[in-house]
């Protein structure tokens, strides 16, 4: 019975492991998309006329990708996790519908 409980709690870790580990990644792609997003903006900005004035204009708005990403990402991490937002994000609900109606038909 011992072994038993110990089997169980080793699980019960490995399973608490790859949960947080799957919340880090999703934490760390809400990140970098809207980081990403920041730096494109600020780069077409600075390098359609490159100066002084262009670059402490651009260098604040891909700071703030990167503020607005973390941000977004604790409140997604506090709610629901990380990996509920990103899947709610990718999923298509047309693509839902056309599977309700095919199982109806069969």
């Amino acid at each position: 019975m011992k072994k038993q409980n110990q089997n169980n709690e080793k699980e019960k870790n490995i399973f608490s492991f790859l949960d947080h580990a799957s919340e880090v990644v999703g934490w760390l792609q809400i990140v970098l998309s809207l980081l990403i997003l920041g730096l494109i903006i600020a780069a077409v900005l600075y390098f359609t006329n490159p100066s002084t004035l262009r670059f402490f204009i651009a260098f604040p708005i891909g700071f703030a990708g990167l503020i607005v990403g973390i941000v977004i990402a604790n409140k997604a991490c506090k709610s629901k996790g990380t990996i509920h937002a990103i899947s709610t994000e990718m999923a298509t609900p047309e693509l839902n519908t056309l599977e309700d109606e095919n199982d109806r038909l069969l």
